[in-house]
């Protein structure tokens, strides 16, 4: 099972599209899940930043406001345009070693 870690503020479009395609993709294969973290605007910074700092997580500023993907185990994956890089990679993977 794959997991991932969607973090966002709570006024962010970005993040609700993020959380919006992350359940269709949930729908499609169970076998990866998700995990939400909405924060509000004003408590953004703090955990945007103690995230950076728990995982080691460099190139991003410190006034960072974007939503943010990580797996459980701590490896980045970025942004939403790299979730679905990398959800696309996985799934031609997937497919290439089913042949």
């Amino acid at each position: 099972m794959v997991s991932y870690i969607i973090a966002g503020k709570a006024d962010d479009p970005t993040f609700a599209f993020a959380e919006y395609a992350a359940k269709m993709v949930q729908q499609a294969c169970p076998n990866i899940f998700f995990h939400y973290e909405m924060k509000h605007p004003d408590e953004w910074k703090d955990f945007i930043n103690a995230v950076f700092r728990k995982y080691d997580f460099n190139g991003y500023g410190e006034n960072f406001s974007g939503s943010l993907v990580w797996t459980h185990e701590g490896e980045l994956i970025g942004t939403l345009p790299n979730l679905c890089r990398t959800l696309l990679l996985r799934s031609m993977e997937s497919e290439i070693s089913l042949k």
